[in-house]
């Protein structure tokens, strides 16, 4: 699987150092990869393209909305923007 903390570390950085943001913005989304639902760490793996898909999705909507509820100074966890995205796919399922 290609997402997890080492795909994380180990991706092309630029030859400058990270800067604080940078790294903020790093540990916002490993956070969000650490917690991910295993359905959706199992879905990612699937040969079927749309279950693929349908984790990819979810995966890149739990980061933005982490991204977006950090930048936005609301100061919601990302263990909370994991509940929420927990109850609307049980919403949809």
């Amino acid at each position: 699987m290609l997402i997890g903390p080492q795909f994380l570390m180990t991706t092309h950085r630029p030859a400058h150092k990270a800067g604080a943001m940078d790294e903020h913005i790093q540990a916002i989304i490993l956070g969000v990869v650490e917690r991910a639902p295993q359905w959706v760490r199992r879905d990612l793996e699937a040969k079927d393209p749309g279950v693929r898909a349908r984790a990819e999705e979810t995966l890149a909507a739990m980061i933005t909305n982490a991204l977006r509820d950090a930048t936005a100074g609301r100061g919601h966890s990302v263990e909370s923007t994991l509940n929420n995205a927990k109850g609307e796919q049980s919403a949809n399922a």
